[in-house]
């Protein structure tokens, strides 16, 4: 059996290495999808230099990247997904947490519940897509 610890950052995953843990999950938003390749070569190198292995990752969407509701923007949606699943990827990661509660935030007082649900399912469509 293996043992693994959420970290916010490579710092936590050193401490981690040190207390024992076996692998990190690592937050997608740490990956910088939104930022350019070189913001994010720093980033994997920095990962790349651990003595432990990212196995999965969490936090996929920023709170402000919604995707329910009347205010998604679907183009800055799918190249948010596509950039942080092939970041992932080169992270060595291969499990995605798809917790991301403030993306995913509305108030049934002011948009539709069913709505939001088909907003839901539209998105994991899309990263079903990227996915593969």
């Amino acid at each position: 059996m293996e043992y693994g610890i959420c970290v916010r950052n490579v710092e936590e995953a050193k401490i981690a290495h040190e207390a024992g843990y076996d692998f990190v999950e690592a937050q997608v938003v740490t990956l910088l999808p939104e930022e350019d390749e070189a913001s994010f070569e720093k980033v994997l190198s920095d990962y790349q230099a651990l003595s432990i292995p990212v196995k999965a990752c969490n936090v996929f969407l920023p709170g402000d990247l919604k995707i329910v509701g009347e205010t998604i923007d679907q183009n800055r949606i799918e190249k948010y997904v596509e950039t942080a699943l092939r970041r992932v990827k080169k992270l060595g990661a291969d499990t995605v947490v798809f917790g991301s509660g403030g993306a995913r935030s509305f108030s049934e007082e002011e948009f539709p519940r069913d709505k939001a649900e088909e907003q839901i399912v539209q998105f994991l469509d899309t990263v079903a897509d990227y996915a593969e």
